[in-house]
């Protein structure tokens, strides 16, 4: 049940990913609150998912502390 769920959240975030080019959650040009509040859960996922996720997972993630 836990795996089902875990594949679907990181194709929905993937997918919101992949709308926006600039990569950040709104589409905008620079950060917004929804950037901050999803690095919590995608460094979970990029450092213990049981299930492979995708690269742009941790290119967020870098791109966040980055910033």
């Amino acid at each position: 049940m836990v795996d089902n769920r875990l594949v679907e959240n990181i194709a929905l975030i993937e997918e919101q990913l992949e709308k926006h080019p600039g990569g950040w959650f709104a589409g905008g040009s620079e950060p917004t609150a929804a950037d901050f509040m999803m690095l919590f859960p995608m460094e979970v996922f990029a450092s213990r998912s049981p299930k492979p996720v995708p690269e742009s997972f941790n290119a967020y993630v870098k791109m966040i502390h980055d910033r």
